[in-house]
C-alpha cells in the first residue's frame, strides 16, 4: 500500500498514516513517502504503538520513504556486519505498480528483449514512462574477452546514459518474472541502487490487470551513476576456493537436474531455479511460509552464507532475489557461475548427489 504525504506538514501525515494502518491488509507493507523531517519522528513512533515494525530510507534528498510492517512479512534484510539497509530487495504487484505511475521519483526499467518477429516487447508496447535496459549491452564486454561483469567505470557510465541514478527507486519489469528481471534487480543491489523491486508476474501481470499501455518510447536526460558496490553480494571462482572449507557456506546450483548430474561445484546443493515460483495464472513467488519450509528441509537456512549459481548467473539471480526476499542475510551470486568454473579447469564432479 502506498501513501504519499509529500508537501503535508504534521500533524497529517502521522494521521493519515495511522489510519492506513487500520486498514493494511495482512502481509502487506505501507510505504509513506515524506518531504516534511519532523515526520520521520512521529510516523515510526505511532506505527511502533500500534505494533508495527519500521525502517527509513532516503528517496533523493530532503525526501524519504517510511516502509512499515508487521513482523514475519518478508521485508528486506540489513547487510550484515554493516548495520545499514541493503537496497531494499522486494517484489511489488501490478496492482501496486498501477497505483504508482504518477510518481515522477520512480523509474520503471523494462528490461525484455525486442523480438520484432514475434511483435514483441518494449516497442510494441510497456508500461507507461518505462525505459528499456537492455541487458545484453549492459553487461557486454569492453574488449574481445569474456568477463563476468563489465568494470565498474563501464557500468556506471552505462547506466548513467540512460539517465539512471544510485539515488532512484526502481522498478525491474521483464515478459513473466523471470532470470532477466533477476540478474537486472541483483546486478542493481550489488551496485548499491537505493531502492529495487521487481514487478512481480512481470508483463504477464501488467496486462492481466488491463494496466495501461504505451508504445512511445521514452528516456530520460544523461545523469551521474556513482556506484556504491557491495562486495558481499557477489561471489568468484577466486571467493569460492578460498572460502571452500568453511562449514557456513553452502553452494546453491539452480541449473536443471540434467545439468546439474552432467557437473556440478564440489558440496554444491540443487534446487531448479522454477521451484520457487507458482505458474499461473502468471509467475508468481510461492507463499513465503512454504518456501521456506522447503529450504530447510534441503538445509537452506538463514545462518549460511549462501552461494547461487547456474550457467552464466541469470537463474541464479533470481533464485539470489528470491533468498533476500525471505530473509537470507547472507547470499551471492556467482555471474560467472559453471561457464567460467568450466573455463578455468577447475574441479567439479558429476551425478545426483553433492560429491
Amino acid at each position: 500500500m502506498i501513501l504519499d504525504v509529500r508537501g503535508e506538514i504534521c500533524p497529517y501525515p502521522m494521521l493519515k498514516t495511522v489510519e492506513a494502518l487500520r486498514h493494511l491488509p495482512p502481509g502487506e507493507m505501507l510505504e509513506v513517502y515524506t518531504d516534511h523531517p519532523p515526520a520521520l519522528e512521529t510516523i515510526p513512533t505511532q506505527a511502533a504503538r500500534l505494533g508495527f515494525a519500521w525502517r527509513i530510507e532516503p528517496v533523493k534528498p530532503g525526501e524519504w520513504r517510511i516502509l512499515i510492517y508487521r513482523e514475519g512479512t518478508p521485508t528486506p534484510s540489513p547487510v550484515e556486519g554493516t548495520g545499514e539497509a541493503s537496497s531494499s530487495p522486494r517484489l511489488i504487484s501490478a496492482e501496486q505498480l498501477l497505483r504508482r505511475l504518477e510518481d515522477r521519483a520512480l523509474r520503471i526499467l523494462d528490461v525484455r528483449p525486442v523480438l520484432p518477429e514475434a511483435a514483441s516487447g518494449y516497442p510494441f508496447g510497456h508500461i507507461p514512462g518505462a525505459i528499456h535496459l537492455n541487458l545484453e549491452a549492459l553487461l557486454a564486454p569492453a574488449g574481445p574477452a569474456p568477463e563476468p561483469l563489465p568494470s565498474l567505470p563501464l557500468l556506471e557510465a552505462r547506466l548513467g546514459a540512460l539517465g539512471l541514478r544510485r539515488e532512484d527507486a526502481v522498478v525491474i519489469v521483464d515478459s513473466d518474472f523471470g532470470p532477466a528481471a533477476g540478474l537486472a534487480a541483483w546486478l542493481l543491489e550489488y551496485l548499491g541502487q537505493a531502492s529495487v523491486a521487481i514487478l512481480e508476474g512481470g508483463w504477464q501481470a501488467w496486462l492481466a490487470v488491463r494496466g495501461p499501455v504505451e508504445r512511445e518510447g521514452r528516456s530520460l536526460p544523461p545523469a551521474r551513476y556513482q556506484a556504491q558496490p557491495e562486495p558481499a553480494r557477489l561471489a568468484t571462482a577466486d571467493w569460492i576456493l578460498q572460502h571452500a572449507s568453511r562449514p557456513d557456506l553452502l553452494l546453491l546450483d539452480v541449473r536443471t537436474r540434467s545439468e546439474y548430474v552432467q557437473g556440478h561445484l564440489p558440496g554444491a546443493l540443487h534446487l531448479p531455479w522454477e521451484e520457487c515460483l507458482e505458474p499461473y495464472p502468471y509467475p508468481r513467488l510461492l507463499p513465503a511460509d512454504l518456501l521456506k519450509n522447503r529450504l530447510s528441509e534441503m538445509g537452506i537456512i538463514p545462518e549460511k552464507e549462501i552461494v547461487v549459481y547456474c550457467e552464466s548467473g541469470a537463474r541464479s539471480a533470481h533464485t539470489y532475489w528470491v533468498l533476500r526476499l525471505l530473509g537470507y542475510p547472507r547470499v551471492r551470486n556467482y555471474k560467472g557461475s559453471w561457464a567460467d568454473w568450466r573455463s578455468r579447469g577447475l574441479h567439479y564432479v558429476t551425478g545426483e548427489t553433492p560429491t
